[in-house]
């Protein structure tokens, strides 16, 4: 059984505070074996590959079996729904931004998503579920090749040619680091090719997903965690996780993955209190009753940390019933920088079988378009009107962007507001305190928990992590890099005794287990800085806001480019999206060494 709502007890402490206590022996589980227990919460595509990537640790006894992965959501109506031909958001008030960044769910939409080759390279091993899931990639999407950057007047400023994974080329050693590669796969392929590369785990019993049985169940909706109670029991190195209907884990997990999206309810709770904690514990805190000043602007920073920006414009997504020798484009894919009001158009081709065992491809144009303009994403309007605004403000740009916005049916045109966070998480690895001070700010004479140890440690995955502005189309490779790269590092760190001991349990509770999360959080927030970094660079480039950058980029910017030789111009496009990737700096080392190597055993399994 997995929950049990009739292990709970509350205990009163004091007027305010209520402390869990569990009648069982919450510190050993029902599950027997060497490992820590690991949980992931969320069932989305960072969600999926962490627990893929994590699934060889299980069969080497370092992650106890099976990983547990909670989703919210009901698959069968989230399927269900998904096959409605209607992705429109006519009925959302866009008024509210947070309506307009839903996110692709557990299942996914028609729209095509670019994965980059760094995201797929640590699944390019023997285990039979990561090759069955390479070999679907790579069937129901394709590779893109020629890619090419314009001017709304359709002046080209450079094209360019990714690469194919060397699995693709003959006359290429595959032990090579491959340069960057985009496989163009519908939204929904993806994350089906993820769960079924799950159900295979499954099967093996490395891997266990729960999903809500009905639409409006919350009995796998993750609320908050819940500590047991360790005064005969030692210290604690684990925690329960309450669900918001009321029911407890039976299990107490060691890890806890939060990959719940950018509103992830884990990241909210329990991030960003790393330096107040501090500060708490060094006694330079005032006391709550004589700063309520202090305990507002406390609130603000929280909130600050919490926050999510409104990046100013809004994306509009759809899949054109189009062939590209239709359009003119011969297979050339091409991203129009705009000149103002934070607009720009991409279009990529692409194919997917039209059935599961035929040949037969069916080709469309995914095209996605950004702008700042009220009009046209007020609520007011229907979608066609939406769309004919769209038009006419893209109707002076190059063929065939408006061809292929016209032949997009009004209904299906996807609309989200472009949003990411303000700041990325530290891991949360002393999550006792965290609640302790929660508790003590709730309630100025509060009665310190019956708990003794730092609790489970509490890490962050995908967008719950960090939600990047989407300009250069890397929100799943990022989540998916950042599964392989904790595998790596719980591997090194769990397996560095396990010839020597038959119970790993107690490698988890060494320091060096945090030290490693630490390290490993440095290293992915390099990897994000480059993405950042690189983001900020195209967006200020392919999408001016102002009136004055817009003055910039189209007399002087532009021009300029049109005169650099092309030969320049390649080198440099091909460097920024190298550096976007992490193939540069500390990080690119590190990944070059153990997470690309064949050498590494783990790729080996």
């Amino acid at each position: 059984m997995r929950r049990v709502s009739s292990l709970l007890r509350l205990r009163k402490t004091n007027k305010n505070h209520m402390l869990m206590r569990f009648l069982s022996s919450s510190s050993n589980s029902s599950r027997t074996g060497p490992g820590i227990r690991v949980a992931i919460i969320g069932g989305g595509a960072s969600g999926l590959s962490t627990a893929l990537q994590l699934a060889p640790l299980v069969e080497k006894g370092l992650i106890a079996k099976p990983i547990d992965i909670y989703e919210k959501s009901c698959l069968e109506s989230s399927l269900h729904a998904s096959s409605a031909p209607a992705i429109s958001v006519s009925a959302i008030d866009t008024t509210d931004p947070s309506t307009l960044s839903s996110g692709s769910g557990a299942v996914g939409r028609e729209i095509g998503v670019g994965i980059w080759n760094t995201a797929l390279e640590p699944f390019r091993s023997q285990r039979n579920s990561h090759k069955d899931l390479i070999r679907k990639l790579e069937h129901l999407g394709h590779y893109v090749e020629n890619v090419g950057y314009r001017t709304p007047k359709g002046d080209w400023l450079t094209k360019t040619k990714l690469s194919l994974p060397p699995s693709l080329q003959p006359n290429v050693d595959s032990t090579d680091r491959a340069d960057p590669s985009l496989l163009f796969i519908r939204e929904k392929d993806f994350l089906a090719s993820l769960r079924d590369a799950v159900h295979a785990e499954q099967d093996c019993g490395t891997i266990q997903m729960h999903y809500a049985p009905l639409e409006n169940d919350e009995s796998t909706s993750v609320d908050y965690i819940t500590l047991p109670d360790t005064s005969t029991n030692g210290l604690g190195h684990s925690g329960h996780l309450q669900f918001k209907d009321g029911s407890v884990s039976s299990t107490d997990y060691h890890i806890l993955i939060a990959a719940g999206g950018m509103r992830s309810t884990l990241r909210k709770k329990y991030s960003g209190y790393g330096c107040s904690i501090e500060k708490w514990k060094a006694g330079k805190e005032p006391s709550l009753e004589t700063a309520p000043k202090w305990l507002k602007w406390k609130k603000k920073e929280l909130e600050e940390k919490h926050s999510i920006e409104d990046r100013k414009y809004v994306v509009f997504r759809g899949n054109a019933p189009l062939k590209g020798k239709d359009i003119g484009t011969d297979g050339v894919s091409f991203q129009t920088w705009g000149e103002g009001k934070n607009m720009r158009f991409a279009l990529v081709g692409m194919s997917h079988p039209t059935s599961e065992k035929g040949n037969e491809r069916s080709e469309k144009q995914v095209w996605f378009a950004t702008i700042c303009d009220e009009e046209i994403c007020s609520s007011k309007n229907n979608p066609q009107d939406r769309k004919d605004l769209l038009v006419q403000s893209f109707q002076n740009w190059h063929d065939p962007i408006r061809q292929v916005i016209e032949s997009t049916p009004a209904e299906e045109i996807l609309m989200e507001r472009g949003m990411g966070h303000r700041h990325s998480l530290l891991p949360v690895l002393n999550l006792a305190e965290v609640m302790q001070y929660q508790n003590r700010h709730s309630d100025a004479n509060f009665t310190p928990m019956q708990y003794h140890g730092p609790g489970p440690m509490l890490l962050f995955a995908g967008d719950a992590y960090m939600t990047i502005d989407p300009v250069l189309a890397q929100g799943f490779t990022i989540g998916m890099e950042s599964g392989a790269d904790l595998a790596v590092t719980l591997e090194s760190c769990l397996g560095q005794n396990g010839k020597d001991s038959e119970n790993h349990q107690q490698e988890f509770d060494l320091k060096t287990v945090r030290d490693a999360l630490l390290e490993r959080n440095r290293r992915r927030f390099g990897r994000v800085m480059c993405l950042i970094r690189s983001t900020e660079l195209v967006q200020s480039m392919a999408q001016p806001s102002s009136e004055f950058a817009s003055i910039l980029t189209k007399n002087f910017v532009r021009p300029a480019m049109m005169m650099i030789p092309a030969f320049i111009k390649q080198a440099a496009f091909s460097a920024v999206m190298k550096y976007s990737l992490g193939y540069y700096g500390n990080y690119g080392n590190y990944k070059k060494v153990h997470v690309d190597n064949d050498d590494n055993p783990k790729r080996n399994e």
